[in-house]
């Protein structure tokens, strides 16, 4: 033949090549699932949030694009197809199944409907070694033999290759055609192998490539260089005897023998190469795959030449998600009431028209399952369902889900996501694959490991535990637990591991299987390398891994101890996973730090509210102020620790919860208070009289004084003696020493009255002044010593330092306690007297015991629980900073004192005895895991290594340019030679004129310095530290990180002022380890004054779309936002370097609040003198986008609010401005710090005009609640309209069907309810507090009030009590996020709020609308009654004609009606309404033309009609009977002008079409439940008709009015 290009194989005058075809169904998984990924998102959140703000659809895409052959998409990002002749079909696995083979012609074989399961072979045929005529046995011996032992294939198809065929010709180098020939035999195998094989055809298919060969197989010629699959479809159904072998009892299977006929060549010039591909089984069994998810795909031999390889790109199963919870921003909104999805839509709006939270998606709520892979949820659906979980033995009643809902919502938090490039990612996220049977314990703990959790079984329910921050719940001291004692264990250091080796699946590396290295490196120098490794189940994020690797090596290395002990009923109380304090004073040589109260007094008051007054049954070492060291340190701060028993909610027996009572389940039982050292009053004698040494301190008024000696019954006494006939007779002690305001002390002493007194008949004991704090008279029997003893809160009335006063008066009254009784006339002549001895002040506390008196306002909770007064455990702890010191002036660490466990087992081990085991509980460790995480660098080799140290750091100056003042510094960080593990560098900078690095300067990062220099806070401040070059700088000094980079980083930071600036500069791996060494430089700066070039702007909110306005503008003339929420608005501006455009970050700011001025009468933007509140050093921090960022503190607006009115706390001008640490500011004023008066201080200038921003704050009050008399009365200039009614369980049912307050980012929080049977006016309740509603007394018309905090549309009201009229006077107000914000600062008890004010009553300060009288409606009459408006259609529908739908030419003959382009649709109704009022229709038709041979072609409608199930609603305008109520076309575009032709006219007929009809069914009543009825069709008259080629469209929508 002669050499001819073309490859293939001959078939009669062509050539082919492959024909087979395979078809895969993979197995995904259980259903029901998402399914392949079609969208992909782009999210927007803050760390440490609770999900995203936001998600945006980036890309829609092909579900093909999810799909891999061989690790290639079928559809690239283009959407260009990677491969031909593409066939998949997915199932997402419904219930049902999919029966329903892939989408094929109607000439296929019939094999792909039915079952197939393919066996790859790929094993080579063969040939004889000679002639195949000449030994006919030896091409038989190298046959190949397969078996199919299933009695149930009907078929088999047998795939041969033919991998390479053709000859060379030797003569002139041309390949030429070659042929092959093969032999294929079949015969039904028994056991007692009675049938022969047999090639002949009977078995059905043509197998042969030529027509008319019978045989099996057969010869092939042609040229082949890639493979070549012929496919033998051999159909054994089609034998004579098939029935006869189906009914065989000895019948096994089916047998193939596959044999090459021709020899193998012998010479290289000659090529036929065959193997035997695969053997596929044919069944006639057809599966559906109920609640299984699959792909099925088909793959041509042409394109591969075997089965590629697959993969997918899904998301997987969809499960019960709370019905509150956004799963694609996994954000939960509002308060969760404890369904699922698939059985509420909780906030979510429905679809289009109905309110609520519309989810991110855009997507309408369903009832149903959702995809998350939340492994908080994943965990619920293993745990509850029935058929692949638990749930035939778990009830859902019998699984606390409220606990994995904070556990969910802890899933969700937003962390770095560990590449190294700022993004975020939740902490947790579920993604994997149980392909195998394993035991369900074992399961549900791998699945509870994906949340750092374990679940346990307890009280009858099943119960999931998070390792995540907690509160004590319990406290123990020795006076709590058996005979006081505590036994406790240590870790051995050997199974404390510094190096963990995590193993994941890397989601973006198909999923591959990927190792992360995380080391603990001071552990690594101290002990060596000890190593663990760990799969991380689910786990397929490099951030997820890497924080699990970090966990397990601060898990093993900060909780090392663990304590057991055994308690009483309190360890009923306990679970696992609960966190204890335990404080021991037995374990350490200390104080003892823990007992029982002797008394705990919350009955005190003073101006400043209620507070507490704790007496503790022992002496406290803590720290005051003047203690050892010098006097004016300040005093040490320590937290008060009481176990107070309050309630708890079981969610196993209560039903009412929702998810703000999740605090509620486990209830810390230990309430703390703060209190300082010198609030504690140690027992002793303040003062203790000695008068045979000294009387010296007493002072006389109308008295004299002497000490005598001769009463036999008393030592040495003094004796006070009248020396006038009138005024106050006293003597007076001046100076008590140490005598506190506020704290409660002890008067002691002995007094006698002589027999001999004139009129002396009373001594009186004073404090303070002693004009007005007495005590009592006491009247002794003359002549006999008295013991007087008295106890008083000291007081300094006027101001006049009289706290520590004391003095004794003469009364001339035994009876009769007033100041006029001192005035008496005494005799003069040294009668009237009294002797006193043993004097003793004390505090009012005995010996071995400490009271605690707190601030003013501060006081133990008393919501749900009983304090008992004695005997309740406490404990003291230090809090705070680095140094805190014991009344020795020694340092003392918190864990010296107290230390926290997390329970792991509690034991019965005799009748109320519980034996409890703990480990120790770090919560140090949190912030360790995640710390620095965002610089693990994206394709930096993370590793056990230390990076090496840069090589050096350099400095220049330079003058920044288009600036006058500023003076700018480079700094250059040279790399090191070796740059292994090398992520990135970290440049620290300090600024001094006097000293260089110090040891103050790394205390932060190195806590152990301090107590190496013996906390000397002047000795740090003042020295370097001995080999500086190892230590790295506190976080404060960093001013840049940067990522490596092959040559030097050059950088420029602002040199704020004339001085030394001192630089430091150490290399980071990818996990944020620094190298062992650092480099260091400094440089002198003069002449910069950088604060006078300073350019502030764009000051603005968080969330503010206008992201630029000028310098000193206000923000409103830029059109930027102004309004806010909540009491902690976040400000954002940007600072520059003028001309230069340099960030300057170096600076301090001022920001201060002030009055505003009426935009209607404000001329220009220049601050106003009022200033409410002012912060100064304040240094903010960067965001990414390189703004700073200041959140006003709500104590602030709480301030404002409480000194300046609410008005002027939500309505404000916010001015920012920059200052140096001398006081200069940007804006041309001075601080002065030292200054003494206000004024002074602040002595701000507006004249540098760049140099500061001004923008305008205001939060709208709900100031005008009201309710609207019935719908109608809802004006446009009313924010707020209402329906109200009483429900039949007594609630009062308020609907807002208007409320504009909700569109500043829905800001309505909540609102109090006020209810009552009797009529009452607004002013009864105007300005009310929770107690008058309280007092039967006072509120005799028993009104109601209930606080609702989770505003909704339709708020449900209890009334309390048997409601007889079924009619109740209701009122109501409502409160915002700032409302809600302020009252927390107001009733926050921390000691140093200034705010605190326990009788603050929210309700109280609130507007009130007017009182309704408000009855009790039918909810059936009230649905039946109220008309709804329905939607059945809404669309916009396009059609293009094709020339078969050709219904009539363009030759102006009558037209006629169709269907297209609008689709049929469904009449539906809602549930509850019976009878349709009207169909009410709008729309556009939009015609279409072409331009043909015989002119212009048009298509344009100009009537309509309507069918009801198939009948005809009369409304032909042409033999004008219309069966409409009303009917109207108006032409936008006339016929004419379409018709023409002409391009200025257009060429698009426009028809409007506006009607009313009942359908014919105006009569007719359906059920209330039906919601789906007749069929709807729509025609249009097209009365020029309906040409080919021609594109048309309907705007239409269809509304049902139902009652």
């Amino acid at each position: 033949m002669a050499n001819d290009s073309t490859e293939g194989i001959i078939s009669g005058s062509s050539r082919i090549g492959s024909l087979s075809e395979t078809q895969t169904v993979d197995l995904i998984s259980e259903g029901e699932i998402q399914g392949l990924v079609t969208k992909e998102y782009k999210f927007a959140g803050t760390l440490g949030s609770i999900g995203y703000t936001s998600a945006s659809l980036v890309k829609s895409q092909s579900p093909l694009a999810s799909v891999y052959w061989n690790n290639v998409p079928v559809v690239d990002e283009q959407g260009n197809f990677n491969y031909q002749d593409v066939n998949v079909k997915e199932s997402v696995g419904s219930k049902n199944g999919s029966t329903q083979p892939l989408t094929r012609s109607e000439t296929d074989d019939e094999l792909f409907k039915f079952l197939e399961t393919t066996q790859a072979i790929n094993e080579r045929l063969r040939g004889p070694t000679k002639g195949g005529s000449d030994f006919p046995d030896n091409a038989e011996y190298f046959k190949k033999v397969y078996r199919v032992l299933n009695t149930d294939c009907f078929a088999i198809k047998l795939n041969v290759k033919i991998v390479a065929l053709n000859t060379v010709n030797k003569d002139n180098g041309s390949v030429q055609d070659n042929s092959v020939s093969i032999v294929a035999e079949t015969r039904a195998l028994f056991i007692n192998d009675e049938e022969s094989f047999s090639n002949e055809n009977d078995q059905g298919v043509n197998p042969n490539l030529n027509q008319g060969q019978s045989p099996l197989g057969g010869t092939f010629k042609g040229r082949v260089s890639s493979p070549f699959v012929k496919s033998y479809f051999i159909d054994f159904s089609k034998r004579s005897d098939f029935a006869n072998i189906m009914n065989n009892p000895n019948f096994l299977g089916w047998e193939i023998k596959v044999y090459k006929q021709s020899p193998d060549p012998i010479t290289t010039d000659s090529t036929s190469r065959v193997m035997v591909d695969s053997v596929t089984e044919v069944y006639r069994t057809k599966l559906s795959y109920p609640n299984a998810a699959t792909v099925s795909s088909s793959f041509s031999a042409e394109y591969f030449s075997q089965i590629p390889t697959r993969s997918f790109d899904v998301e997987m199963m969809k499960v019960k998600i709370p019905s509150n919870y956004d799963p694609l921003t996994r954000t939960y909104h509002s308060d969760w009431d404890g369904t699922f999805s698939t059985e509420s839509v909780g906030p979510f709006s429905t679809g289009p028209g109905t309110d609520g939270v519309v989810q991110s998606d855009g997507s309408s709520r369903e009832l149903k399952k959702y995809y998350t892979n939340n492994p908080a949820w994943c965990f619920y659906d293993l745990i509850t369902n029935e058929r692949y979980g638990l749930g035939k033995y778990i009830t859902e009643q019998g699984f606390d889900k409220w606990t994995l809902y904070e556990i969910g919502q802890y899933c969700d938090t937003l962390v770095y996501d560990g590449m190294g490039k700022g993004e975020l990612e939740p902490r947790f996220t579920c993604n994997t694959l149980i392909q195998s049977r394993e035991d369900a314990f074992k399961v549900v703990q791998d699945m509870a490991s994906v949340f750092r959790g374990l679940s346990y079984y307890a009280a009858g329910q099943i119960y999931a535990i998070q390792d995540a921050p907690k509160n004590p719940v319990y406290q123990f001291t020795n006076a709590n637990v058996e005979e006081g004692n505590f036994s406790y264990n240590n870790t051995s250091r050997k199974v404390r591991n510094n190096v963990a080796v995590v193993r994941y699946n890397d989601k973006h590396n198909f999923y591959k299987p990927a190792v992360e290295y995380t080391e603990d490196v001071d552990g690594i120098r101290k002990n060596g390398i000890r190593e663990t490794e760990v799969t991380a189940f689910g786990c397929s994020s490099r951030g997820q891994a890497i924080r699990l690797g970090k966990w397990m090596l601060a898990t093993e290395n900060l909780e090392t101890e663990t304590v057991t002990f055994t308690a009483g009923l309190e360890g009923t109380y306990l679970r696992p996973g609960d966190v204890i304090s335990v404080s021991d004073t037995n374990r350490r040589n200390i104080t003892r730090n823990g007992g029982r109260t002797v008394n705990i007094d919350q009955s005190n008051n003073n101006t400043s509210g209620v507070y507490a007054e704790i007496t503790l049954d022992s002496t406290l070492d803590v720290y005051k102020q003047g203690d050892v060291n010098n006097a004016n340190d300040p005093a040490q701060m320590y937290k008060l620790s009481v176990l107070v028993p309050k309630a708890t909610l079981d969610p196993y027996n209560v039903t009412d919860i929702r998810s703000s009572d999740t605090s509620e389940i486990r209830n810390s039982q230990v309430q703390t208070l703060s209190f300082l050292g010198n609030q504690v009053d140690n027992y002793e004698r303040y003062y203790e009289s000695d008068f045979a040494v000294t009387k010296s301190e007493w002072t006389t008024s109308n008295t004299n004084t002497a000490t005598v000696t001769t009463d036999p019954e008393a030592p040495a006494y003094m004796s006070v003696t009248a020396t006038t006939t009138n005024g106050y007779h006293r003597v007076i002690f001046a100076d008590v020493p140490n005598v506190v305001v506020g704290r409660k002390y002890r008067f002691k002493a002995k007094i006698n009255i002589p027999t001999n007194a004139v009129t002396a008949r009373g001594v009186q004991f004073r404090h303070g002044n002693g004009n007005s704090n007495a005590g009592p008279i006491v009247h002794p029997t003359l002549g006999e010593w008295t013991d007087i003893e008295y106890e008083w809160t000291a007081t300094d009335e006027s101001h006049a330092d009289h706290a520590n006063q004391i003095s004794l008066w003469i009364a001339n009254s035994s009876t009769i306690d007033t100041t006029a009784t001192f005035q008496w006339a005494g005799d003069g002549g040294g009668l009237d007297r009294f002797g006193i001895y043993n004097i003793v002040v004390e505090p009012a506390i005995e010996k071995n015991q400490s009271r605690i008196t707190f601030s003013g306002g501060y006081h133990f909770d008393l919501n749900n629980t009983t304090i008992q007064q004695d005997q309740t455990v406490w404990a003291v702890s230090p809090t705070g900073g680095n140094s805190l010191l014991n009344s020795q002036g020694i340092t003392i660490d918190s864990d010296d004192i107290s230390e926290d466990y997390r329970i792991v087992n509690v034991k019965e081990e005799r009748r109320n005895k519980y034996v409890v085991s703990a480990i120790e509980y770090s919560e140090e460790k949190y912030s360790l895991i995640e710390e620095e995480f965002e610089a693990n660098a994206d394709g930096v080799n993370v590793s056990t290594t230390l990076p090496n140290s840069p090589s050096a750091i350099t400095l220049d100056e330079s003058k920044a340019p288009g600036a006058e003042f500023t003076q700018l510094i480079k700094y250059t960080v040279s790399p090191p030679v070796d740059q292994i593990a090398l992520a990135g560098y970290e440049v620290y900078m300090k600024k001094s004129d006097t000293q260089s690095w110090v040891i103050a300067d790394y205390t932060g990062r190195y806590p152990t310095l301090w107590t190496d220099n013996n906390g000397d806070v002047t000795f740090m401040q003042e020295n370097p530290l001995v080999n500086d070059e190892n230590y790295v700088p506190d976080s404060k000094y960093r001013i840049g990180r940067h990522p490596k980079s092959d040559s030097t980083i050059e950088k420029q930071v602002v040199a704020t002022t004339s001085s030394k600036y001192y630089f430091k500069a150490v290399s980071f791996n990818g996990l944020g380890n620094h190298s062992a060494k650092t480099v260091k430089s400094n440089i002198e700066i003069n002449e910069s004054e950088a604060i006078k070039d300073v350019v502030i702007s764009n000051l603005r909110l968080e969330g503010d779309t206008q992201l630029l306005n000028d310098s000193a503008e206000l923000q409103t003339f830029d059109g930027g936002i102004t309004a806010y929420t909540g009491a902690s608005p976040n400000l954002l501006w940007d600072t520059s370097i003028q001309g230069a455009g340099q960030l300057a970050t170096q600076f301090n700011y001022a920001i201060s609040l002030r009055q505003t001025i009426d935009p209607n009468i404000r001329e220009g933007s220049d601050p106003t003198n009022n200033i409410f509140s002012i912060i100064t050093g304040f240094q903010p921090t960067l965001t990414q986008d390189g703004s700073f960022v200041y959140s006003i503190p709500a104590d602030d607006l709480a301030t404002i609010q409480t000194n300046e009115g609410e008005s002027n706390a939500r309505n404000f001008d916010v001015v920012i401005e920059a200052h140096t640490e001398d006081g200069l500011t940007s804006a041309g004023g001075q601080i002065v710090a030292s200054a003494s008066t206000f004024a002074e201080k602040y002595a701000l200038k507006y004249e540098v005009a760049k140099g500061w921003d001004i923008a305008v704050l205001n939060n709208v009050q709900i100031d005008n609640p009201r309710f609207s008399l019935d719908a109608a009365d809802c004006g446009d200039l009313d924010r707020i309209c209402t329906l109200q009614s009483i429900t039949s369980d007594n609630r009062l049912k308020i609907e807002f069907t208007k409320n504009t307050y909700k569109a500043n980012e829905a800001d309505v929080a909540g609102g109090f309810f006020y209810s009552s049977p009797a009529e009452f006016t607004k002013e009864e309740i105007a300005g009310k507090t929770q107690s008058f509603f309280d007092d039967e007394d006072q509120n005799t018309k028993n009104i109601q009030r209930v606080r609702m905090d989770n505003y909704s549309d339709v708020m449900y009201v209890p009334f309390k009590g048997e409601l007889l009229t079924k009619k109740l006077f209701c009122a109501y107000s409502l409160f915002d996020t700032f409302d809600r914000d302020i009252e927390s600062v107001y009733l926050n008890q921390n000691p140093n709020n200034t705010n605190y004010n326990p009788d603050y009553d929210l309700g109280s300060t609130l507007p009130l609308s007017s009182v309704s009288e408000v009855n009790f409606v039918d909810p059936l009459a009230a649905t039946a009654s109220k008309p709804q408006l329905h939607i059945l259609y809404s669309k916009s529908q396009s059609y293009t004609t094709r020339s078969q739908q050709r219904f009539q030419t363009s030759s102006r003959v009558p037209g006629v009606w169709l269907t297209l382009p609008l689709t049929d649709f469904d009449l539906t109704k809602p549930l509850g309404k019976t009878e349709l009022v009207s169909l009410n229709f709008t729309g556009r038709h939009y015609g279409g033309y072409r331009n043909g041979r015989s002119g212009w072609h048009s298509v344009v409608a100009n009537q309509m009609r309507i069918f009801y199930d198939g009948v005809l609603m009369k409304n032909d305008l042409i033999n004008g009977e219309t069966g409409f109520l009303n009917y109207t076309v108006v032409t936008a575009r006339s016929d004419t002008d379409f018709l023409s032709g002409r391009s200025d006219t257009g060429r698009r007929g426009v028809h409007l079409f506006n009607g009313v009809t009942d359908l014919g069914l105006k009569d007719k009543k359906f059920p209330e439940g039906e919601t789906t009825l007749g069929k709807i069709r729509v025609q249009f008259y097209y009365p020029y008709g309906w040409d080919q080629q021609v594109g048309v469209t309907t705007k239409f929508v269809f509304q049902a009015l139902w009652v």
